[in-house]
């Protein structure tokens, strides 16, 4: 009883000193609007150094995916083709915000500003192949990103879902595309700025008229709203993710901040199981928010911090928070508005609040309604989100019998005859099969069954190595390889021939082009390619850009078979059995070149480097000569006299 009695005067002293702190701080610094033009401006006072920002309301949540990627390669085709020395400077695309921003001197700040606004009226897409490649390489970067897959997860490959997947449409995007978008987006009607400074001052931006564009709604995948809590087993390790989706409230935002500080303290310094918490807070639309609240952990104790952290949400919804958690975030609430370094956020949150059309909130007005709430109401809504949030997470070790978000979805009746693959065949109950039928694509294996309807595919992504892997707008995709089934070509072909061409993405174009040039010699050229499979595999990769195959046959040098190949460039011996052998000369390099054709053998020899070398087993006979004539042509010493043959 006594231990309660102190509790309780602890708690009173701390309420005390929190009010106290209070009448401390200073008032919030203003958020001024203004209109330039017909396009607000947000401003307001802060010390040095002077920063400006154009945002759009525009991200990937506005795109589709075959077309992914063109609000990035505008960002980057406006931003300016060079560093700069007086000022810091760059541009940002998330789901549903473009934003540039420039800090330092200020002539030189607004001067970009207006050079961003003249760029996207009139594009350089002389810089298109450059900044594509950029991007991709960008896109190759990227490692796990547990709210990147939480939205993948949740809304799958299309909306709000996009930011999860990779930027399709880099590899096809024409400058037309990437013009046109710019046209419809990046327009006077779409587009707010906030500056530091007592006024706004002159910003002369030369954008095309256009209407705005609000956020398009999230819609999650009905499986996953359907079966809540889901799980999903293969993040990547160390680390624990709850996400979910709720309405954008003042009271919901103060539960969540309480949510993540006894995550923190439990997880962190009562048990030593995580070193940070971090919650990722992103705004869907005006009223709609999309959290991902993630622990580290080492993999040892994944389970227990999931435990853990679930059962601090749990308490929250039941009890909701404390008179002092709440106390302490008005708190910070007064702090962050009287704050100059927090104004940059409070900028970007009136400006971007405008574009996704929601009315103006000053600081004040939003701190008077915390404050104003009783007790009791203000308890009641982080309760209830808290209850959303233990039953939204994707991770929930108990329920596992519930995560039906991979093995869920049962084909339906899909007609077409059932392909097993090739090589070693498995007990019957363990047998792969893919089907091919009139309505999709499915894959089984066992229980575990997934699938892609032709009317639900919204890209199929084709690669370099005859691959293909089908997305469905439920998220399920489906991946195959033609060389891992009987009849894998066959079943490949079909899902070309039933794929709308707008759908199909080439993953590596120029690689993919090289790899069909390859197949149409080798097609023309070989009688037994499954000799050379492999070698006729890795050729294209192996190939230097615009580089083209003439002509290329079977051989063997010594006791290596392998894939002897004269390209308009160079000539190619290329062996995998067992270990790697690469053998390649210049046209430069070679003196002299020969082709016999006999009843038992055909050879290819080579004079270059001061030696003789020589290739037998040339498959088919006739390609002997054929080869070795094309070497004669293009070789550098071609008006000397052949050596004798070997």
């Amino acid at each position: 009883m006594e231990g309660r009695r102190a509790d309780r005067r602890v708690r009173r002293h701390r309420g005390r000193v929190l009010r106290g702190r209070r009448a401390l701080l200073s008032e919030p610094i203003p958020v001024a609007r203004a209109d330039l033009g017909g396009i607000p401006v947000f401003y307001g006072e802060t010390p040095p150094p002077f920063v400006v920002s154009t945002l759009f309301r525009v991200g990937r949540a506005d795109e589709v995916p075959t077309t992914s990627g063109k609000t990035h390669l505008v960002e980057h085709l406006a931003l300016p083709g060079r560093s700069r020395r007086r000022i810091e400077f760059n541009g940002t695309v998330d789901n549903i915000i473009t934003s540039f921003w420039a800090s330092g001197a200020e002539e030189e700040a607004r001067a970009f500003v207006e050079g961003i606004a003249r760029k996207v009226a009139a594009l350089p897409v002389e810089r298109l192949e450059t900044e594509r490649q950029i991007l991709l390489a960008e896109e190759a970067m990227q490692g796990p990103n547990l709210t990147r897959m939480a939205f993948a997860l949740r809304y799958g490959p299309v909306g709000q879902g996009l930011l999860g997947y990779e930027e399709y449409g880099l590899r096809r995007l024409t400058s037309e595309d990437v013009l046109d978008w710019s046209a419809q987006r990046f327009t006077r009607g779409n587009v707010a700025i906030w500056l530091t400074g007592p006024a706004p001052g002159q910003l002369e931006l030369e954008l095309p008229d256009g209407e705005r564009h609000l956020p398009p709604a999230a819609s999650a995948i009905s499986e996953v709203g359907d079966s809540l809590p889901s799980i999903y087993r293969a993040g990547p390790a160390g680390a624990v993710a709850f996400s979910l989706e709720s309405e954008r409230t003042l009271a919901f935002r103060v539960g969540l901040n309480v949510l993540a500080h006894r995550i923190q303290d439990r997880l962190r310094f009562e048990l030593g199981l995580a070193y940070d918490v971090e919650v990722v807070f992103v705004p869907l639309t005006a009223e709609r928010v999309h959290v991902v609240i993630v622990s580290d952990s080492t993999d040892q104790n994944v389970r227990r911090v999931a435990e853990e952290a679930l059962r601090t949400i749990e308490e929250l919804a039941a009890d909701g928070p404390t008179a002092e958690e709440l106390e302490d975030e008005l708190f910070q609430a007064r702090r962050s508005a009287a704050n100059p370094s927090e104004l940059h956020s409070r900028l970007f949150y009136a400006a971007a609040q405008h574009l996704m059309g929601a009315p103006h909130e000053t600081a004040g007005s939003l701190l008077t309604a915390q404050e104003g709430s009783d007790e009791r109401g203000h308890r009641a809504q982080p309760r209830a989100r808290a209850r959303d949030a233990a039953r939204d997470r994707p991770g929930r070790a108990r329920r596992a019998p519930r995560a039906r978000r991979i093995s869920g979805l049962l084909c339906h009746d899909r007609r077409g005859a059932p392909l097993s693959p090739a090589g070693l065949r498995l007990r019957s109950a363990a047998v792969p099969e893919l089907v091919v039928g009139e309505e999709g694509v499915s894959v089984g294996v066992g229980g575990f069954r997934t699938a892609a309807r032709f009317d639900q595919c919204v890209a199929a992504l084709q690669y370099p190595d005859g691959s293909w892997t089908l997305l469905s707008r439920d998220g399920f995709f489906v991946v195959m390889e033609p060389g891992a089934w009987n009849k894998g070509a066959e079943a490949v072909a079909a899902v070309a021939a039933a794929v709308p061409t707008e759908l199909v993405v080439r993953m590596e174009p120029a690689l993919s082009e090289r790899a069909d040039a390859v197949e149409g010699v080798a097609a023309e050229k070989l009688d037994r390619r499954w000799v050379v499979s492999e070698e006729l595999e890795q050729l294209p990769d192996r190939l230097e850009e615009g580089e083209k195959v003439v002509t290329l046959c079977e051989a063997m040098r010594g006791l290596r078979a392998g894939l002897l190949v004269a390209t308009d460039r160079r000539v190619i011996f290329f062996a995998r059995i067992r270990r790697e052998t690469w053998l390649e000369l210049s046209y430069d390099e070679i003196e002299s070149a020969s082709g016999k054709t006999g009843i038992t053998d055909s050879t290819v020899t080579i004079q270059a480097r001061g030696e003789k070398i020589s290739f037998t087993g040339i498959a088919p006979k006739e390609r002997a000569p054929e080869i070795a004539a094309e070497i004669e042509a293009r070789r550098g010493g071609a008006d000397r006299e052949p050596a004798p043959d070997a």
